[in-house]
Order: C-alpha cells, then structure tokens, then sequence
C-alpha cells in the first residue's frame, strides 16, 4: 500500500470540518475536546495544532486569543483550513516526525489530533510523539487524540460479525489488512505509553462517549435537550470504567522531567 497516497485519497474525499459539524451527534467530540482544553489552558500560550486537518481547532483557538501554529501532513488539507479559516496567522503542510523547523521546548501547548491514529508502523507512530514532546516545553501540555478498538468493533459490527481473522488482527495489532489508514488501541494502552513518554496525566476523556449507540435518539433531540445531553456526557465522560465504550478517545498530560 502507498500510504501517503491513500491518505490523500481518503482526505479528498473525507472533509474533517464536516466529520465534526455535519449533525448534532457529530459535534460532540469537538465540543468536548474544546471543553477540556480550555480546562487546562493558561492565560497566555503559544500554540502547535501538529496536525490540524482542516483548522477547526486551529480556528476556535485563535479566537479565544491564543498564538496558533497550524500544520497537517496532507496539502489538501492546508488549502481547505486556509480557505476555511483565512484569519489562522501560521500554517504549513508538514508531518508531525519532523518538525525540524521548529526549535525545541517552543511551544506550551502541543496537539496531536489525527496523525497518531493514521499511522500503523509503531516506530513512526513513537517518532511522532517524541517530535512533537522535543517542540512542548516542560511542563506544557500535551492533547493526543486516539481510536477505540473496543468501541469501534461494535460501531463497526457487520464488519467484523462476518470476518472472524480482521476481529483478531484489529483486537491484536490495531488495524487489519481491509483497512490499514487507522490504528486504534485501548484506554489502558494509551495511559501506559504516555507515563512512558514521562506524561503527567491531566485528563482522560471518551470524546464522543456512546454516541455510536444512541445516534438517531441524539440527532432528534431540539437544542435545548441536545445541551442538557452534552452536560451530563462532559460529566461522565472521564468516568474509567466507560473510557472504552467511545469512539474516540483524548489523552491530555503535562510533559515533566525524567529526572
């Protein structure tokens, strides 16, 4: 498989805006990815959005304020965000192992929301990580979004139900041979590496909680009962014992010293 070739097909095809506005259950995962952050963001930060897709938090960051370095691996990508989000300061089209171009400890706060889970080979995968930790200050905080393995066979059920070998490859490695553009690990796999990483956990939140299962009964719900729903699912969704049961995952920590 051309790798850079297939994610510049899928993201052709796939505009990431629309994946997280296009109905009410959809915007979730933003929403609380949103509320979190905020959670833990200083007055004052400089900003690496590593691999923004097409801008959207890139762009809600900047108006809150912020300095906001805005980057994606994929050219199509860059120019949708920049037609997009005319306003974002800084953008450039690289990928998140190398950032060469930026000096390290530079930035307070790093995001990585997308390339970690696009990526198969481990090696690459750690190397985008430590990437992005060489451009975070100490201290600096770190946002890694990740998919679900649990979450997504059931989303993915008839799939699965029928392909015995792709549940085992997915369960055991994280992707299978019909579908090689994402990984998917587990909560606890995540934690493990990230204390690897000398991560001091923050938060750690099923963006888009169980979503996968209540999908038509969300979209039907009128604004002000959609509100009520997205309160009470940003109260429950850091609870460990349903981290599993979304789609999506975020992991934000603070990057300490080893000594």
């Amino acid at each position: 498989m051309d790798y850079n070739k297939s994610i510049n097909e899928f993201y052709l095809e796939h505009d990431e805006n629309n994946r997280l506005t296009k109905a009410p259950v959809n915007t979730i995962e933003f929403h609380t990815t949103m509320h979190f952050i905020k959670e833990i963001l200083p007055k004052e930060a400089y900003i690496l959005d590593a691999c923004a897709g097409t801008g959207i938090y890139a762009d809600a960051l900047t108006k809150l304020g912020y300095n906001v370095v805005a980057c994606d691996l994929l050219d199509v990508n860059v120019k949708r965000m920049q037609s997009y989000y005319p306003h974002l300061k800084e953008t450039h089209t690289l990928s998140v192992n190398d950032l060469s171009q930026f000096e390290d400890g530079c930035f307070d706060i790093v995001l990585n929301f997308g390339a970690y889970y696009h990526e198969i080979d481990s090696n690459k995968r750690n190397q985008g990580l430590l990437e992005c930790l060489r451009v975070l200050k100490y201290d600096g905080v770190f946002g890694l979004s990740y998919v679900n393995k649990y979450a997504n066979i059931f989303r993915n059920f008839e799939l699965f139900s029928q392909n015995k070998q792709a549940v085992n490859d997915y369960l055991n490695y994280g992707y299978h041979k019909d579908n090689q553009l994402f990984y998917a690990t587990s909560p606890n796999q995540i934690e493990e590496e990230m204390n690897q990483l000398y991560l001091l956990k923050s938060f750690h939140v099923g963006t888009d909680g169980i979503k996968t299962l209540l999908k038509d009964t969300i979209n039907s719900l009128d604004s002000l009962q959609f509100s009520d729903w997205l309160e009470n699912h940003i109260k429950l969704c850091t609870e460990p014992s349903i981290l599993g049961m979304s789609e999506h995952g975020l992991y934000i920590g603070k990057k300490i010293s080893p000594a």
